[in-house]
């Protein structure tokens, strides 16, 4: 692998109504394949009952392990049991971001795909990266006013705006 630096970070919504999105955008970037792709996976993700199987980050790496590439787990180990305050603690500590931007730092994946949030925190380490970020399109005046506080990136080079599918609550009544 001669690749000087990552060539690309993605950002995105990890709902799973959402992964072909962003495995067609891979697919168009890199139509010979991927090397290496980092992913927001606990390294011990297999033993701790309560990591969702399976979940967009998995059916990625199941997708791209099958084509060749190398996946990289790139998140925190998960604790044994998941409480709010270990979730506010890492949310405010920054801790899985720096975690991630080392493990980028450390393993030199072509590609890294994780939440926007974590992916912000990485361009502001990797200012030179191209970044695509995912967003939602907003339903209401309301919902804009709450995407545009919460969920803007962070100097993306690109955004790609996908529209939500309703929740399946909302289909229930009818």
């Amino acid at each position: 692998m001669n690749r000087e630096k990552m060539e690309l970070l993605v950002g995105v919504i990890h709902w799973e109504e959402f992964v072909d999105n962003v495995d067609r955008l891979l697919i168009q970037r890199f139509p010979n394949g991927i090397e290496t792709l980092m992913l927001e996976i606990p390294t011990n993700w297999h033993q701790v009952g309560y990591y969702r199987v399976p979940n967009f980050f998995l059916e990625l790496a199941g997708r791209y392990s099958k084509r060749g590439t190398k996946i990289i787990y790139g998140d925190a180990d998960l604790p044994k049991r998941l409480t709010r305050w270990t979730l506010l603690k890492h949310y405010f500590s920054h801790k899985r971001d720096k975690l991630m931007a080392n493990n980028v730092e450390k393993e030199n994946p072509q590609v890294a795909v994780v939440a926007k949030r974590h992916a912000n925190y990485i361009k502001r380490s990797f200012p030179e990266v191209p970044y695509v970020a995912f967003g939602l399109v907003a339903s209401d005046k309301v919902e804009a006013i709450i995407y545009k506080l919460l969920d803007r990136a962070y100097k993306p080079n690109q955004v790609i705006n996908l529209a939500p599918r309703l929740p399946l609550e909302q289909y229930s009544n009818e």
